[in-house]
């Protein structure tokens, strides 16, 4: 699957790239998903901003 880019404006913050690993069959769901999201918005759908907006809404939810 190649990764659509989503050129995001981080507003001039420093960026840090992280690698994680995850299972198998959670990165197939997230792919299934990911493309449903492309199938009906085409530009959208990248697995990458994905998992950066799940990480900032847990963060949100537990740190509130």
């Amino acid at each position: 699957m190649s990764a659509s880019r989503v050129n995001r404006n981080f507003g001039g913050a420093p960026k840090i790239r992280m690698i994680v690993c995850i299972e198998k069959h959670t990165i197939e769901k997230l792919d299934q998903f990911v493309e449903a999201i492309r199938e009906r918005r085409p530009g959208q759908g990248n697995r990458s901003e994905f998992v950066r907006q799940a990480i900032e809404e847990k963060m949100q939810r537990e740190c509130a």
